[in-house]
């Protein structure tokens, strides 16, 4: 739980993107609900976390709840945050509820009530309009819910009731106004870079002691959880070949002395993710193979990040670090021909098969497109935050060098685009003479 004064900061942050949907939509009948509880196992379910586009607009943490919002030629005419009633048994197993009565004090939300009023409370404040707003097919029983009503709406047409006009995807306007990043959410996601950074520097300072991936695992985790923060997903730990699989995260192979471990791992604080990837030798010390392909990957994020400014585009990003890593491969006598050539061909692709990076919000991979509806290139703006995460994997395959076999490299940061430029959120140690040092201590 985040502290009272921080608590206070995304009340307000809140209420004023409810104000801001308001204006977006100017009439209509918002309706969001929050993520339902997911089992893990039988009677166990795993830790809960709403969902994003319902956090967004109320800070509010707990499942079974509900925001409606009456919007009336661009303000909003009422707002109801329906939750689940105090329940001294329940709250004895499972941990105390806010309530409706504390809900709209700390979330300053102007009406609350009981989740067991939804259905009714639905109803009546649905009648006063003719366009709805929600996530569909995120919920199927409120997809049932807003069907019958649109029906019933039609079948009473005769009786002067207007029918339901637009069953419309909030998302569109949401996704509009997360994608470009407000005050507080930078500085939430300023905290989870630097938590994510602190739990990276964790791992390098266990590999050199750890047997196992999950004993590197352990240390960054216990650096996200010491720092008041989740993981932001399940963190990629992989020692040797085991970095070429681009979503390993079984995370329980030995760790050798001669391997390279390629860690992916992002805390989540407050919500907002963090998304940081490292790779560092297991013995404190880079092979000369090991370098050779490192520097390649460090040289075109670097191209990378300088390409990182409004008005640019994230095929300019990419187009800039492909061509250094594919020049390297050149080099390392992994591709063959001139530059044009394995770009025209993509012959870099066996080794570089992912993009080079995404948006980062309150979802790791946030909302937002690298293109519009017509197909054009979106340029980056100021306030946007995305991740830059150049990568090489080599397989341990028998056309390989054997120096080169299995070795897998991936660097990524968190990054704000700035007006004028960027600002690296995220600050592990990163060229070898800083990781080196920083394993040894």
């Amino acid at each position: 739980m985040p502290s009272a004064a921080l608590g206070a900061i995304i009340v307000s942050a809140t209420r004023r993107r409810r104000t801001q949907l308001a204006k977006r939509i100017g009439d209509g009948f918002v309706i969001l609900t929050a993520a339902a509880a997911a089992c893990r196992s039988r009677d166990t379910n795993y830790p809960y976390r709403p969902d994003s586009y319902f956090y967004y607009l109320t800070g509010f943490v707990e499942p079974q709840s509900a925001l409606l919002l009456s919007v009336k030629a661009g303000r909003i005419a009422r707002e109801i945050l329906l939750c689940r009633g105090r329940d001294r048994r329940t709250e004895q197993w499972n941990g105390e509820r806010l309530g409706p009565l504390r809900a709209r004090r700390q979330l300053q939300i102007e009406e609350t009530a009981d989740i067991m009023y939804f259905d009714s409370l639905l109803s009546d404040v649905v009648s006063e309009h003719d366009h709805l707003y929600c996530l569909p097919g995120t919920d199927a029983a409120l997809d049932a819910k807003l069907i019958t009503i649109i029906s019933n709406r039609r079948a009473h047409n005769r009786d002067s009731t207007t029918p339901i006009q637009a069953l419309c995807d909030v998302s569109l306007h949401l996704d509009a106004m997360r994608l470009i990043k407000d005050t507080e959410e930078i500085e939430l996601l300023r905290k989870a870079a630097q938590i994510s950074s602190d739990g990276h520097r964790a791992a390098m300072r266990a590999v050199r002691y750890s047997k196992n991936e999950m004993q590197v695992e352990a240390a960054l985790v216990a650096a996200f959880r010491s720092a008041g923060a989740h993981y932001a997903f399940e963190p990629i730990v992989a020692s040797g070949k085991n970095a070429c699989t681009l979503h390993y995260c079984a995370n329980n192979a030995p760790v050798r002395q001669r391997h390279l471990v390629l860690v992916d791992a992002g805390a989540e604080y407050c919500g907002y993710a963090g998304d940081v990837t490292r790779t560092f030798p297991a013995s404190g010390k880079f092979t000369e193979a090991q370098a050779d392909v490192y520097d390649i990957v460090l040289a075109a994020q670097k191209k990378a990040l300088t390409a990182i400014k409004p008005g640019n585009t994230w095929s300019a990003i990419e187009n800039t670090a492909t061509r250094t890593l594919a020049q390297g491969l050149i080099d390392l006598g992994l591709c063959k021909g001139t530059i044009k050539t394995v770009l025209k061909k993509s012959n870099y692709q066996r080794f570089y098969m992912h993009r080079i990076g995404h948006f980062l919000g309150l979802d790791v991979h946030d909302v937002g497109r690298h293109k519009n509806i017509a197909g054009k290139q979106e340029p980056l703006r100021a306030g946007m935050v995305v991740t830059v995460e150049p990568g090489l994997y080599i397989p341990d395959e028998p056309d390989i060098p054997a120096p080169l076999r299995g070795i897998g490299v991936r660097i990524e940061d968190d990054v704000l685009v700035t007006d004028n430029g960027k600002e690296v959120l995220s600050g592990a140690p990163k060229t070898r003479t800083d990781i080196e040092a920083w394993i040894h201590g």
